[in-house]
Order: structure tokens, then C-alpha cells, then sequence
């Protein structure tokens, strides 16, 4: 039997140098780097791991609101690879 091998590849535009990841380090790894224990893999695993250490003023204000005015928040993420 003959055995062929396909070398596909998504286009230029699509390309990225490291897959997008975030690698989750122990508690005291953390503690020693000061990153919360998140090291971001490319820009846009950067720019995700933003937004898991908001500022505290911006959670106290909205947590403020919310319970002003009842309310919650229901999130859902979705990751497509054209965004």
C-alpha cells in the first residue's frame, strides 16, 4: 500500500508565530513572577489574559451598579479563529 502525506497550511494571513494559549503556573510560581500565574502565549492570549486582572476600581464600580440596581451578568465565551 502507498502512504501519502498532505502538507496543508493556512494562509499567510492566518499564520501566527506561537498558538494562542495561556499556561496556568501554581500559586507560589505566581506569587514569585507577580503575573497572577498567567503566562499569555501570543498577542491574543495577551490581550484575553488582560481581562482576567481588570483594575479593582473598574470591579468595585461595576459591582456597585449591579447591586444598585439588582442585576447580573451572564457571559458566554465563544472563540472563532476569524476574529
Amino acid at each position: 500500500p502507498r502512504t501519502f502525506f498532505s502538507s496543508v497550511s493556512a494562509p499567510p494571513a492566518q499564520q501566527v508565530d506561537v498558538f494562542p494559549s495561556i499556561v496556568i503556573h501554581s500559586t507560589l510560581n505566581a506569587q514569585i513572577n507577580d503575573n497572577n500565574g498567567l503566562q499569555p502565549q501570543g498577542s491574543f492570549a495577551e490581550a484575553q489574559a488582560a481581562f482576567l486582572n481588570p483594575p479593582k476600581e473598574t470591579i468595585r464600580s461595576l459591582l456597585g451598579q449591579l447591586l444598585k440596581h439588582n442585576i447580573g451578568i451572564v457571559a458566554h465565551y465563544y472563540m472563532d479563529v476569524a476574529l
